[in-house]
């Protein structure tokens, strides 16, 4: 803890050329401040993640305007916790965002369980539907599928819950 206060996340930038791979993803905290900035400044594209719901989405449209600021591509939104009767509508996200909704990972009562499990979802819960919407998610990402989005994809997660007794 001594030495915590003397992190700096933008010192990450100059290790990030090492790195041998087609694809880097950095998570960064939600925000406005340094922390927050910095993930963004060192990017070259930009994915919002948000759930939604209006106080989640608003705070994505901060990291919009700061990925703006900062001249970097906004890729789009992936929604995720979706599937609940009241949440937002994707071309409300969209509108709000100004930036299309490229996924939506459902609510998924398999990624608590993965947490537990210390793994991602994807390795020990393959065919969960939130380890599907992520494995969609890259394999877009890598250019090799399609995204289907609209806002009937959060009803067929409703209803897959329904059916495994979930509500």
């Amino acid at each position: 803890m001594r030495n915590f206060e003397n992190i700096n996340l933008a010192d990450l930038q100059y290790h990030l050329p090492h790195i041998k791979s087609e694809f880097i993803i950095l998570d960064g905290a939600a925000g406005i401040d340094a922390e927050a900035q910095a993930p963004i400044q060192m990017s070259d594209q930009v994915l919002i993640v948000a759930s939604p719901e209006l106080p989640s989405v608003a705070d994505a449209l901060k990291t919009v305007r700061i990925a703006q600021h900062h001249g970097k591509h906004v890729r789009g939104a992936v929604l995720t916790r979706a599937g609940h009767h009241l949440d937002l509508k994707i071309k409300n996200v969209e509108t709000i965002l100004e930036h299309p909704v490229i996924g939506v990972v459902p609510e998924d009562h398999y990624i608590k369980a993965a947490l537990v499990k210390r793994e991602p979802v994807v390795h020990v819960f393959p065919q969960s539907p939130s380890a599907i919407a992520y494995k969609q998610l890259a394999s877009y990402f890598a250019g090799h599928a399609e995204l289907f989005v609209n806002d009937e994809i959060p009803k067929i997660y409703k209803a897959m819950r329904w059916m495994i007794g979930l509500r």
